[in-house]
């Protein structure tokens, strides 16, 4: 699902004095069955070098993750505290060609998730509330 990874061509990305932050918060996963791959649900991370979330500065927190390959919390993520293991209940999640992310009345994504400052509005431009959603609709 996600390929995370520093670039080789950048010193010090995952060491030094100023290694990479990286901050994954607020997101919603579903793992679905992949047909061009025996039906495989997805897995959550792939790290390109090493976990950047071990960073200084990095944080992994508030994301859904349902009915993946890799866990929940995401087995290869063992920063990952904060995690919400439930069906985010999303008004259509039946296939991999089908999904519609946005959340039903019912959805456990609604207050869910850590305001952001750099986040004032939804992907429809919906001002977010405080406390906001899960993932990108409100």
């Amino acid at each position: 699902m996600y390929d995370v990874g520093c670039a080789y061509a950048v010193p010090g990305c995952m060491t030094g004095s100023n290694p990479a932050k990286f901050i994954f918060r607020n997101n919603i996963s579903v793992g679905l069955p992949d047909p061009q791959n025996s039906g495989r649900l997805a897995s959550g991370f792939y790290f390109g070098t090493a976990d950047v979330f071990a960073n200084a500065g990095s944080a992994i927190d508030h994301n859904i993750w349902y009915n993946m390959d890799s866990g929940c919390p995401d087995n290869v993520v063992p920063e990952d505290k904060e995690s919400i293991c439930v069906d985010p209940k999303l008004t259509n999640e039946t296939s991999i060609n089908a999904i519609v992310p946005t959340l039903t009345a019912g959805s456990p994504a609604i207050g869910a998730g850590v305001p952001l400052s750099n986040v004032t509005a939804d992907f429809n431009g919906t001002a977010r509330p405080n406390p906001p959603a899960v993932g990108a609709y409100q």
